[in-house]
């Protein structure tokens, strides 16, 4: 069994008053068991003024997540909170740990080595559950990487969790928070060994929204595509509305591309280099198409209350809900809108919903193999 403690606030100038007014929330004197571990998801804000360092000095136990621009949880009082912080604590769940070193761009080593420091000493115990989290996705396909190499370390272990984002479109900003510290290039990694048994479940937006004009992918490598239907990428771009004078449009357009067997991926497109190949954020599969992808609040909403749908009838004793920022993003003026959802439908369960840069999250592939997976414009959730 674990216990999931949940604190929140958005009083994040005054770092004192906020480790205050957190630990008084905590109530950590009555509520700890044996092991514990620290989940912090908060606005960037939080990494100035020493609020992080702060809070980590304050707690006997290891510290670790991701900044984001808007997080909720059960107890929220106002709708959202800029910080959140969960303790999940057993007397029977163990759990370890790590930060990866920086990432230098497509060495797979760093996270193999992340995955061995992490499980070591635990007697040949296969960790149940490893939560992941990681930097913006400026290395493309930085995070399908990571993902596939700690997948190698730790055989048969799902991994959950996502990237870290904010509503600007700076990747240099520090994300990842380990200890008091904060860290722009690294990965973090939580895993749980003990008798733990998590579900998941991912949503995305369905293939039949995506729009006209699909075109063939002829020339690309590793995440970056030069040429659809034998013409330069870029000049596809301009014709679908997403790229003018060179520049981007201020929201990312999601995309959707499918591969030989039929299988869709949603990638977003990240920047358009110099010399006018596009980088997108998953890798891309040979021998596949390409496709602009539509949605709006409804297809938002409506994913939203799928999902609640399912989770509001089960019993769990935590649930992480890691979600898409242009989700958010769709969502304009009504931007709280999924949190009230999660409100409404979950009531006093142990929850928690962040959104941010990238999901992570296990997949059912064709062969009925479970497989861990990047996603983007997802919605997921992980429960234990």
């Amino acid at each position: 069994m674990i216990r999931a403690i949940t604190a929140q606030t958005s009083e994040i100038d005054e770092a004192d008053l906020a480790v205050v007014n957190l630990l008084a929330q905590l109530e950590l004197g009555q509520n700890l068991l044996r092991y514990s571990v620290g989940l912090v998801f908060c606005h960037m804000g939080s990494l100035d003024d020493g609020l992080i360092h702060a809070l980590a000095q304050a707690l006997p136990f290891p510290l670790t997540g991701i900044s984001v621009p808007l997080t909720s949880s059960q107890t929220d009082k106002s709708g959202f909170s800029l910080l959140t912080l969960t303790v999940l604590t057993s007397n029977d769940v163990v759990f370890s740990v790590g930060l990866s070193e920086p990432l230098t761009g497509d060495d797979g080593t760093l996270a193999k080595r992340l995955g061995e420091v992490t499980s070591a000493g635990h007697g040949g115990q296969r960790p149940k559950l490893g939560l992941l989290f990681g930097p913006a996705n400026k290395l493309g396909r930085q995070a399908d990487l990571i993902i596939d190499q700690l997948s190698s370390a730790l055989p048969g272990c799902p991994l959950f969790g996502g990237l870290c984002g904010d509503f600007t479109v700076d990747t240099t900003l520090p994300g990842i928070i380990f200890g008091g510290d904060s860290y722009p290039d690294s990965y973090s990694l939580v895993l749980l060994y003990g008798l733990v048994r998590p579900r998941f479940d991912i949503i995305t937006i369905p293939e039949r929204r995506a729009l006209k004009r699909r075109a063939f992918i002829s020339k690309s490598e590793g995440n970056i595509i030069s040429e659809v239907n034998g013409i330069p990428i870029t000049d596809y771009l301009i014709k679908m509305g997403v790229l003018q004078q060179d520049k981007l449009l201020p929201i990312q357009a999601p995309f959707l591309v499918t591969d030989s067997a039929a299988r869709t991926r949603i990638m977003m497109l990240e920047r358009i280099e110099s010399d006018s190949r596009a980088v997108f954020s998953r890798q891309i599969p040979p021998n596949s198409t390409l496709g602009l992808a539509g949605f709006d609040e409804t297809d938002v909403m409506r994913t939203a209350k799928e999902l609640t749908e399912a989770l509001k009838w089960e019993r769990f004793d935590f649930c992480l809900i890691s979600n898409c920022l242009t989700r958010n993003i769709m969502l304009g003026l009504n931007y709280l809108a999924e949190f009230n959802q999660f409100k409404a439908d979950l009531g006093l369960q142990p929850y928690v919903a962040f959104y941010g840069g990238g999901e992570i999250c296990p997949v059912l592939e064709d062969d009925e193999e479970t497989v861990n997976r990047f996603h983007n414009l997802a919605l997921a959730s992980c429960r234990f």
